[in-house]
């Protein structure tokens, strides 16, 4: 996790390090985190850990623990299961109980008391892949799930403030594929992803704005920047979408075929939006975002069985891309 483009938070087994972006520099470990859940931000300097059976608040800048909540353990209350959103003051997390019935609980995070809990309906709240959506007034949840494939799409909105179910609404022709790329909520636009299409539909009305069909299937998430969305296809192909009306920029295939399948594939902008970067099984492409065209490419020094593969993904911070290969992260200039 990439912490105010400054720090990158390492989890590890049962500890969380903290490397400085600048010069690689180590600033701390903090040990006994164990956990079961990926670190996520809560706002301010606080990032969270979900613990085996409590919350661990951790201050990204010293790695001190700021708290620890044990509350949501299943037995006194529900289980914490994973977090939805958070925005510096509440933390939106979903629980369970041994029956599999699910709760948003909005969790005030400078009291660290809860503020509403709202029942919602099975295969609601998204999964610890995909997060819910929080917008200015309300926190939309996806029907997205591995127990409820290929359903018509259906967004269930909380209001942010006090839980209450503002509305349902159902997209047609949009089913729900658990194993899809995460969707993209811009303005009133709803943009998924469904084996070889990209699909744009206005959030108010349900009605479909625009299809895009791609070469190959898109395994993984899109990046957008201001009307632009990057997308990547398992035929090594990226395409620049404007997606007020779903018409092709331009597209670019890689200029090697990747090591394996483009299943591990990932599509990223740098911090300016000038740089699109294309990261397959082999290397990291960088392309020009206003025409495609190639600026760099970078593949790291294997040796053994890992030679010629790229195992890892790319990070983002102003005027560097992070890229992790492995256990091995490099911090290459861009923009």
């Amino acid at each position: 996790m990439l912490w105010r483009n400054s720090h990158l938070l390492l989890p590890g087994a049962g500890e969380v390090t903290a490397v400085r972006v600048r010069d690689g520099k180590k600033m701390w470990t903090r040990d006994n985190v164990w956990g079961v859940g990926d670190l996520s931000p809560l706002g301010g300097d606080l990032v969270l850990k979900p613990g085996i059976r409590e919350l661990i608040a951790l201050s990204a800048r010293t790695g001190q623990v700021k708290w620890v909540e044990r509350a949501y353990d299943g037995e006194k209350r529900q289980r914490f299961r994973y977090p939805l959103a958070a925005d510096g003051r509440t933390l939106w997390f979903l629980a369970q109980d041994e029956e599999k019935t699910a709760t948003v609980v909005a969790y005030d995070l400078k009291t660290r008391k809860e503020r509403w809990r709202t029942p919602v309906p099975g295969g609601f709240g998204g999964s610890e892949e995909h997060f819910a959506v929080l917008r200015e007034d309300s926190l939309l949840l996806s029907n997205r799930s591995a127990s409820a494939p290929n359903t018509p799409w259906t967004y269930l909105a909380l209001g942010r403030r006090d839980g209450a179910k503002l509305w349902t609404r159902t997209y047609k022709g949009l089913l729900t594929v658990a194993d899809d790329p995460t969707e993209i909520v811009s303005g009133d636009l709803l943009i998924t992803f469904a084996s070889d299409v990209v699909s744009a539909h206005e959030i108010s009305t349900g009605s479909r704005r625009w299809r895009f069909s791609c070469e190959d299937f898109l395994y993984t998430d899109g990046a957008l920047h201001g009307r632009t969305l990057y997308v990547t296809d398992g035929s090594a192909v990226t395409y620049a979408i404007d997606v007020t009306r779903g018409r092709l920029l331009w597209r670019r295939r890689a200029a090697v075929d990747a090591a394996s399948p483009m299943s591990e594939s990932e599509t990223a902008l740098s911090h300016s939006g000038r740089t699109v970067f294309q990261v397959n099984a082999s290397e990291v492409e960088a392309l020009d975002a206003a025409d495609g065209s190639l600026r760099w490419r970078f593949a790291p020094a294997t040796e053994g069985a890992s030679a010629g593969a790229l195992s890892g993904s790319v990070l983002i911070a102003p005027g560097v891309a992070l890229v992790r290969n492995d256990q091995a992260f490099y911090a290459l200039p861009v923009d």
